[in-house]
């Protein structure tokens, strides 16, 4: 039997297609090859609108990036809506000039640090990591 393998959810965002005639959930094809080459998970959708007993069962799951944001205000918990504007805090917001890159939207912006003997640090047995930054939003409490 092979081990059991973490579901990593993915957000998606609701779009219109069809000239209107359909919602479709959407995400981005890289956050879905993100996850599937770089961890050892299962990348799963998680639609834009769920019931509240299924939302119960996926908040006992791992929750990162948005979804870590969506799970700290489901539980009562509130965001920094502009953390660009905070003192001593980084702008991680995506860059939106015409001529921007995908590369460059994309790109490895700061480091993280992980707790040591955190579940982070035994994943990849590193202190940190480079990371990319596209929000503009953060926990605040």
């Amino acid at each position: 039997m092979s081990p059991i393998k973490p579901i990593i959810g993915i957000s998606t965002n609701e779009i219109t297609n069809f000239g209107g005639r359909q919602v479709s959930h959407s995400t981005g094809l890289r956050y879905v090859n993100a996850v599937a080459k770089f961890t050892n998970g299962i990348p799963i959708l998680i639609p834009s609108y769920i019931n509240n007993d299924d939302l119960d069962q996926l908040l006992k799951k791992l929750g990162i990036c948005r979804g870590i944001q969506e799970m700290n205000v489901a539980y009562g918990g509130t965001l920094y809506y502009r953390v660009h504007l905070l003192p001593e805090k980084n702008d991680h917001r995506m860059p939106r000039e015409d001529d921007v890159t995908i590369k460059e939207i994309f790109k490895l912006r700061h480091r993280i640090d992980f707790t040591k003997n955190g579940y982070f640090y035994n994943l990849i047995n590193k202190e940190n990591c480079m990371v990319n930054s596209l929000h503009g939003q953060a926990i605040n409490a």
